[in-house]
């Protein structure tokens, strides 16, 4: 296949990127770098800078590569930003991503498109879950209008790195809980923690898998969910950096967000079939290792 990755220079369009290499398939990168990083392409992908909002671009790059197969990871996503900022969401994550999919959908030899959406679009009680689900209903229709297979993933809360440290969290501001409570664990500096909700946690490297069994799925347009089914406390998850680690953290707890929801674990409901490698307690220790490694 040729797989292009729309917001692969990101966290999870990375790690897609490098599954996809890994099971021999071509990959093209799109990013504008707006919050990915040159540092976690893999070395193998042809990399495009450029903004998939901007006309004709995205299409221009399918026609030249012959691309078969397209992966969405690119998005804003930080909830308490969209609440503060909701133009900039709808901006990016609806208007250019609906001006992408005008392209990548009409007179263009993609035949599949597999679509990163969140667990925050079946509640969606901010603009960041609000604009995934807008997205999904757009896929859905485009796809049947279109006759295109889609495949929308509601991922849950992703979190780990590479076990091979090529790749891991480099978000500025790190807004996740693991990364930030490892980071307090190892420098000594305060977490500050938002009630104790319960949280589906899914290793990176098993959500890129599940898009790389995607791209052979039936054909047809389908809304799916990647988590474990497995919830873990906001409390538990400290306990387990710190046992991890090694080091006690210094918490502040505060209250949490009113839109942020108590309890957000995948039902097991609109499952696709992948497998889940690594337990939260692997989570935290790939995610350790990566942010030792990176700060070497």
């Amino acid at each position: 296949m040729k797989v292009l990755i729309i917001g692969g220079a990101g966290y999870i369009g990375s790690h897609i990127a490098q599954a996809f290499i890994d099971n021999q398939n071509s990959v093209f990168i799109i990013d504008d770098l707006s919050t990915g990083h040159k540092s976690l392409i893999p070395p193998e992908a042809v990399f495009i800078e450029g903004d998939m909002g901007e006309y004709y671009f995205t299409k221009h790059i399918v026609q030249i590569f012959n691309i078969d197969t397209v992966v969405i990871t690119s998005a804003y996503s930080d909830v308490c930003e969209s609440m503060s900022e909701p133009e900039k969401y709808y901006e990016t994550n609806v208007i250019k991503l609906s001006i992408c999919l005008r392209q990548l959908l009409f007179d263009s030899p993609v035949e599949k498109i597999l679509f990163a959406s969140s667990a925050s679009a079946m509640d969606a009680t901010h603009h960041y879950g609000v604009s995934k689900r807008t997205m999904e209903s757009l896929l859905m229709e485009y796809g049947t209008a279109c006759n295109k297979s889609i495949i929308a993933f509601r991922i849950f809360n992703a979190a780990g790195a590479d076990p091979n440290l090529r790749r891991g969290e480099l978000h500025n501001p790190e807004t996740h809980l693991i990364p930030k409570a490892i980071k307090a664990a190892l420098t000594g500096n305060e977490l500050v923690i938002r009630g104790d909700s319960v949280r589906d946690y899914i290793h990176v490297c098993d959500i890129a898998q599940a898009f790389v069994s995607g791209a052979s799925f039936k054909k047809g347009c389908f809304i799916f969910g990647i988590g474990t089914g497995q919830g873990t406390r906001t409390s538990e998850i400290v306990r387990l950096v710190e046992k991890i680690t090694g080091k006690k953290i210094k918490k502040n707890n505060i209250e949490k967000r009113k839109f942020e929801p108590d309890h957000l674990v995948f039902d097991g409901s609109k499952t696709f079939p992948i497998s889940v490698t690594f337990s939260i307690g692997e989570i935290i220790k790939t995610a350790m290792e990566w942010e030792i490694e990176r700060n070497n």
